[in-house]
C-alpha cells in the first residue's frame, strides 16, 4: 500500500504541477515540441507502464488484504492498468510542460542529444531494471521504517509492541 501511495503522490504532482506551471508561463509550440521530444526519448511512457505493471502483484495483495477476494482484486488491477495506459498522453504532454518551465530550448537539446547519444540509449533501456531495483529498496526501507513507526508510536502509547 505504501508503494502505491507513493506512487499516486508523485503523479499527483506530475498532473497538478506542469498545469500550474502552464498557466503562469507560455511556451512557443517549438519549445513544448521539443519539450515533448526529450520526454519520449527518455522512455517515459515505457517507464511508467513498466513500474505499473510490476506493481500490480503488490496492489492486488493490498486489495485482497483489505477484505476484497482474489478474482475482485486481480480485475480492479487489470482495469487499473488499462486506465492507466490510456493516461499515457495526457503524462507526457505534463511532463513534457514542466520539462519546458525548467528548461530553455538549448538546455532541452543537450539532454535530447544525451537520449541519443550511446550512453543515453543504454540509460533509457536500463531504466526500467532501475526502477524496478529502486521499488524493491523502496518496498524494504518502507516495511522497516513503518515497522519501527508503529513500535514507537505503540510506546508512546504504552502498549505492548505487535509482534511482527
Amino acid at each position: 500500500m505504501r508503494t502505491v501511495l507513493i506512487l499516486v503522490a508523485a503523479l499527483a504532482c506530475v498532473l497538478t504541477g506542469p498545469a500550474r506551471a502552464q498557466e503562469q508561463a507560455a511556451y512557443s509550440d517549438a519549445h513544448l515540441a521539443l519539450a515533448r521530444e526529450v520526454v519520449l526519448s527518455a522512455g517515459t511512457e515505457e517507464m511508467l507502464n513498466d513500474m505499473m505493471r510490476r506493481m500490480a502483484p503488490t496492489m492486488a495483495d493490498q486489495i485482497v488484504a483489505g477484505g476484497a477476494d482474489r478474482a475482485f482484486a486481480e480485475r480492479f488491477v487489470e482495469i487499473f492498468l488499462e486506465e492507466f495506459a490510456a493516461e499515457a498522453p495526457r503524462i507526457i504532454e505534463l511532463t513534457a510542460i514542466a520539462y519546458a518551465g525548467a528548461f530553455n530550448e538549448s538546455q532541452l537539446r543537450d539532454i535530447q542529444a544525451f537520449y541519443q547519444s550511446p550512453t543515453g540509449r543504454a540509460f533509457v533501456e536500463q531504466a526500467p531494471e532501475m526502477t524496478a531495483a529502486m521499488v524493491r529498496a523502496g518496498t524494504m526501507l518502507g516495511e522497516d521504517v513503518g515497522l519501527r513507526a508503529l513500535q514507537r508510536l505503540r510506546a508512546e502509547r504504552q502498549q505492548p509492541p505487535m509482534n511482527p
